[in-house]
């Protein structure tokens, strides 16, 4: 197993484990076949990829940048074209069920930030995640509360190797683990090749 699959799988777990509470907010997602001519994917084209620690790929020749989405936890007056809000990427994966998992934010190698997107029947969840090493045993996993969500792609359905477009708007409040109130807000494009969920 590549660095990048380990990476990845770890990854997953511990978004998946972030929130105590099973039941996600389910929504009906938008289909747009006409959002991939998009003038915002050509701007991607020109711009590097945004890289998480621990990835591996075998592309030959520079990447482009697989997100352009704005992703803000508790201060919402950032400068909209700030560098650091836009510093994430997106990763499509699918497993042995039709349920695709679509990945936005950024690993560091001693952590990471960033939300999955659940997709299953025309029908979608949001789910932050954030993880440090520094993580106590016994100590409380955060709570999220959806407030507004909603989710644009250009397929109703996908398979491996396909191409994925789509657009997130979401808002949502947490508990954290100090049992303080933080506010998370996403908005923007994002790209991914929907490859299969690490084993």
């Amino acid at each position: 197993m590549s660095p990048c699959s380990i990476f990845t799988a770890i990854l997953f777990l511990l978004a998946g484990c972030n929130q105590p509470d099973p039941v996600l907010k389910w929504s009906a997602a938008e289909i747009d076949p006409n959002l991939v001519n998009n003038p915002v994917y050509r701007k991607l084209d020109t711009l590097p990829e945004v890289m998480s620690m621990g990835d591996v790929f075998e592309n030959k020749g520079p990447l482009q940048r697989s997100s352009e989405v704005a992703y803000l936890t508790q201060n919402w007056d950032e400068p909209k074209d700030s560098p650091r809000i836009h510093a994430n990427n997106c990763r499509a994966y699918i497993k042995r069920t039709d349920t695709l998992r679509i990945s936005i934010g950024i690993g560091w190698g001693f952590g990471a930030d960033g939300f999955t997107l659940f997709y299953h029947n025309s029908r979608f969840a949001v789910k932050p995640y954030h993880f440090t090493d520094t993580h106590m045993d016994g100590q409380p996993e955060p709570v999220y509360f959806i407030t507004r969500q909603n989710l644009v792609l250009d397929k109703a359905q996908y398979k491996l190797d396909d191409s994925l477009y789509g657009h997130i708007e979401f808002e949502a409040k947490e508990i954290n683990e100090l049992h303080e109130w933080v506010k998370h807000r996403a908005t923007g494009y994002f790209r991914a090749r929907v490859i299969e969920y690490p084993r």
